[in-house]
């Protein structure tokens, strides 16, 4: 990826003309911390959610363009938000994912010097951990245990894993067990949003929490993790999401 340019929601600022000025200061995320009074304990007692904060991220940008309004409208299109986070992948970081959201409120400047082009300035949140892009499915067929490394040296990875099968299942991870009862076809266990479910062909998720018999979902630690699943089953996919604070 060339310098100053970015994808957002699969698009390439290059196709905009649009580049970032400089690489821009982000804040590491804050840890979820609250200090708490305990009667006769000296000073706060922490309460530790074990989870971050989002963390802000400014761009001052730049459009190389011709016509002051239509290049507005078309960099107002790919960086408005709709209330969703966008996937970002910058020139300084290019081999991971972040996810970030507009503020909605950018502000643009176009000094009569820069004749049709234009400065702008624009705000966002991001969410606290970036994901490492082009990552393998890691594909499991039988009940033979797998090993897989996680590179990162600090932080756990939440994996998304789907399981083909019929019946009982048990997924062993790092020698904890989770059992998801009377699979029908498939299940989904995403540790990211501590939800199974199964996917329709439409693309539709049918809610399937009351097959998974557990409180915890599989979580993927620094290093090496082993993985085993038994049961009839025909095909494992997990998606590790390898991650890292911004």
């Amino acid at each position: 990826m060339k310098g100053g340019y970015f994808i957002l929601d699969g698009v390439n600022s290059e196709d905009y003309n649009l580049f970032i000025q400089r690489t821009p200061l982000i804040e590491t995320p804050s840890r979820r911390v609250e200090l708490r009074n305990a009667m006769g304990v000296h000073g706060g007692v922490p309460y530790d959610e074990k989870a971050y904060n989002n963390t802000p991220m400014q761009l001052l940008m730049f459009i190389d363009g011709n016509d002051k309004i239509k290049d507005r409208e078309k960099v107002d299109s790919l960086l408005r938000n709709r209330g969703v986070f966008k996937e970002f992948i910058p020139y300084w970081d290019p081999d991971k994912i972040y996810y970030i959201m507009n503020l909605e409120n950018t502000q643009y400047e176009s000094p009569s010097w820069y004749g049709e082009k234009q400065v702008l300035q624009a705000d966002f949140t991001v969410k606290p951990y970036k994901y490492l892009r082009n990552v393998d499915d890691v594909i499991i067929r039988d009940t033979s245990p797998i090993t897989i490394t996680n590179p990162f040296t600090y932080d756990v990875a939440q994996p998304i894993i789907k399981i083909e099968a019929t019946g009982d299942v048990t997924l062993t991870v790092n020698g904890i067990k989770h059992l998801i009862q009377n699979v029908d076809g498939s299940v989904t266990v995403n540790s990211e949003r501590y939800s199974a479910y199964k996917e329709l062909s439409s693309g539709f998720l049918v809610n399937q929490n009351d097959k998974y018999r557990q409180k915890h979902f599989p979580i993927l630690t620094p290093g090496k993790n082993t993985i085993s699943v038994s049961g009839n089953i025909s095909k494992v996919t997990v998606k590790p999401r390898w991650r890292s604070l911004v």
